[in-house]
Protein backbone atom coordinates (compact mmCIF):
# COMPACT_ATOMS: atom_id res chain seq x y z
CA UNK A 1 0.00 0.00 0.00
CA UNK A 2 1.18 3.90 -1.00
CA UNK A 3 0.87 6.49 1.67
CA UNK A 4 1.08 9.68 0.31
CA UNK A 5 1.65 12.83 2.84
CA UNK A 6 0.87 16.60 3.18
CA UNK A 7 2.80 19.29 4.38
CA UNK A 8 -0.69 20.50 5.45
CA UNK A 9 -1.08 18.49 8.46
CA UNK A 10 2.05 20.70 9.92
CA UNK A 11 1.05 24.25 8.57
CA UNK A 12 -0.43 27.14 11.12
CA UNK A 13 -2.58 28.15 8.21
CA UNK A 14 -4.19 24.71 7.87
CA UNK A 15 -7.92 24.33 7.95
CA UNK A 16 -11.32 23.42 7.38
CA UNK A 17 -14.16 24.99 5.68
CA UNK A 18 -18.36 24.07 6.78
CA UNK A 19 -18.24 21.02 4.15
CA UNK A 20 -14.75 19.56 5.92
CA UNK A 21 -12.58 20.28 2.90
CA UNK A 22 -8.80 21.70 3.30
CA UNK A 23 -8.26 25.69 3.11
CA UNK A 24 -6.22 27.84 3.98
CA UNK A 25 -5.14 31.03 3.46
CA UNK A 26 -2.91 30.46 0.42
CA UNK A 27 -5.75 28.51 -1.11
CA UNK A 28 -9.75 29.61 0.29
CA UNK A 29 -11.71 27.65 -1.81
CA UNK A 30 -9.58 24.33 -1.31
CA UNK A 31 -6.14 23.06 -1.22
CA UNK A 32 -5.43 21.32 -4.34
CA UNK A 33 -4.50 18.30 -4.62
CA UNK A 34 -0.55 18.20 -5.39
CA UNK A 35 -0.35 19.68 -2.14
CA UNK A 36 -3.02 18.42 -0.26
CA UNK A 37 -2.61 14.59 -0.85
CA UNK A 38 0.25 14.34 -3.46
CA UNK A 39 3.56 15.45 -1.37
CA UNK A 40 4.54 19.21 -3.05
CA UNK A 41 6.33 20.81 -0.53
CA UNK A 42 4.50 24.31 0.10
CA UNK A 43 8.03 25.87 1.01
CA UNK A 44 7.66 26.50 -2.44
CA UNK A 45 6.17 28.45 -5.00
CA UNK A 46 3.14 27.03 -6.10
CA UNK A 47 0.22 28.13 -9.02
CA UNK A 48 -1.82 30.62 -7.04
CA UNK A 49 -0.79 30.75 -4.06
CA UNK A 50 -0.88 34.43 -3.93
CA UNK A 51 2.87 34.38 -2.36
CA UNK A 52 1.56 32.55 0.96
CA UNK A 53 3.53 29.79 1.82
CA UNK A 54 3.85 26.85 4.61
CA UNK A 55 3.99 28.31 8.11
CA UNK A 56 5.28 25.26 10.34
CA UNK A 57 3.00 24.98 13.50
CA UNK A 58 4.76 25.76 16.95
CA UNK A 59 6.96 23.00 17.38
CA UNK A 60 7.46 21.72 13.84
CA UNK A 61 11.29 21.91 12.94
CA UNK A 62 12.39 22.21 9.13
CA UNK A 63 14.01 18.32 9.61
CA UNK A 64 10.26 17.31 10.90
CA UNK A 65 9.12 18.64 7.73
CA UNK A 66 11.72 17.01 5.56
CA UNK A 67 11.36 13.81 7.14
CA UNK A 68 7.52 13.73 6.28
CA UNK A 69 8.30 14.79 2.49
CA UNK A 70 11.30 11.92 2.23
CA UNK A 71 7.58 9.69 3.10
CA UNK A 72 6.44 10.67 -0.85
CA UNK A 73 5.52 7.93 -2.42
CA UNK A 74 6.63 7.53 -5.92
CA UNK A 75 3.58 7.01 -8.45
CA UNK A 76 1.91 3.82 -9.17
CA UNK A 77 -0.34 2.97 -11.93
CA UNK A 78 -3.82 2.53 -11.19
CA UNK A 79 -4.19 4.65 -7.89
CA UNK A 80 -5.64 8.13 -7.70
CA UNK A 81 -4.52 10.82 -5.50
CA UNK A 82 -7.53 10.50 -2.95
CA UNK A 83 -6.25 6.83 -2.29
CA UNK A 84 -2.79 8.14 -1.15
CA UNK A 85 -3.32 10.27 2.11
CA UNK A 86 -1.70 10.12 5.56
CA UNK A 87 -1.93 12.98 8.28
CA UNK A 88 0.89 13.40 10.90
CA UNK A 89 0.68 15.26 13.43
CA UNK A 90 2.82 17.86 15.07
Amino acid sequence: MTVGVSICTLCELHNMDDMGNAVCAAFPNGIPPEIAHQGFDHRNEFTDDNGIRFVPKKGVTPEKVDRLLALRPAPEAGVSSDDRHLDIQP
